[in-house]
């Protein structure tokens, strides 16, 4: 929530973010139940650290380096490069 105020032009991004912590709590209880996938568990993980990664973006880009505007290229590039690794992590 004080993303939300700190970063209004990326409202859309942490609507995002809230909607993938509601999937992710659905994950969450599906993995605890007796005989879930274990892909279900990975799931979750990459969804924690998508989470983690859009967070971290909105609070470099727009919150920390904020006087210095960067482009938007910029903070779309460092998503692309976060799926990549969390790809690759996986």
């Amino acid at each position: 929530m004080l993303l939300w105020r700190l970063a209004p032009s990326e409202q859309r991004r942490i609507q995002l973010v809230w909607a993938m912590s509601l999937a992710g709590l659905a994950f969450w209880l599906t993995a605890r139940a007796a005989g879930a996938p274990r892909w279900i568990g990975e799931a979750l993980i990459a969804i924690e650290q998508v989470i983690g990664l859009h967070l971290a973006v909105v609070l470099l880009f727009r919150v920390l380096l904020k006087r210095l505007r960067p482009p938007r290229i910029l903070m779309d590039l460092a998503v692309g490069a976060g799926y990549i690794t969390i790809f690759v992590l996986l």
